[in-house]
């Protein structure tokens, strides 16, 4: 809808297998965390002492059921979505950027590099659905000798859902183990 609010988010990512986020807000309190694999979703609403256990398909409620792990992650860390570029990618250069566009079922997959291969831009849509993703990437900084994005901006439409998400990262840490805390309060209602 109309809300916006300001938290931070720390996202931690164990490739392959989790993306782990953890929401807080005023005065640095913890207000949900969630975590994410191949085969569901898991959130900690502690506003609400609500626990939400869901199969990985309730995110469609939120994009394409063509979604899945690996291209949430790669949208995250800003890597081409590689199940959605095929032999009949079109290519088309542009100065110091090349743009990739295919097709896959009804999704159109629009693509942007720049000219150190890195996505600048990328998008999925889906009209037949009514359905669309767009994500921004900027500010490349170098880590571990790679070029990373620390400014990511997200705008998903699903049919009447509108969510943007304007994320900065502040830190980012490449190739380093990875602890994922993830512990339900007793006292927490359940809901599935």
């Amino acid at each position: 809808g109309s809300n916006a609010n300001d938290v931070t988010m720390n996202i931690r990512i164990k490739n392959k297998e989790a993306i782990w986020v953890s929401l807080t807000a005023i005065a640095g309190l913890e207000v949900a965390r969630a975590l994410i694999t191949p085969d569901s979703v898991r959130v900690i609403n502690r506003l609400e002492n609500v626990y939400i256990k869901k199969p990985f398909s309730y995110l469609y409620e939120f994009t394409n059921n063509k979604i899945n792990f690996a291209t949430l992650q790669s949208v995250l860390v800003g890597n081409t979505i590689s199940e959605f570029i095929t032999g009949s990618t079109e290519v088309n250069i542009d100065g110091t950027k090349a743009g990739l566009k295919t097709s896959v079922g009804s999704i159109i997959y629009d693509l942007m590099v720049n000219n150190q291969n890195k996505v600048v831009q990328s998008s999925l849509k889906d009209t037949v659905a009514s359905q669309s993703l767009s994500v921004f990437y900027g500010d490349f900084q170098a880590i571990s000798q790679q070029q990373v994005p620390h400014s990511v901006v997200m705008k998903s439409q699903a049919k009447s859902k509108n969510i943007s998400l304007d994320l900065k990262y502040t830190k980012i840490e490449l190739d380093v183990p990875v602890e994922i805390p993830f512990r339900v309060p007793d006292r927490y209602t359940i809901k599935n």
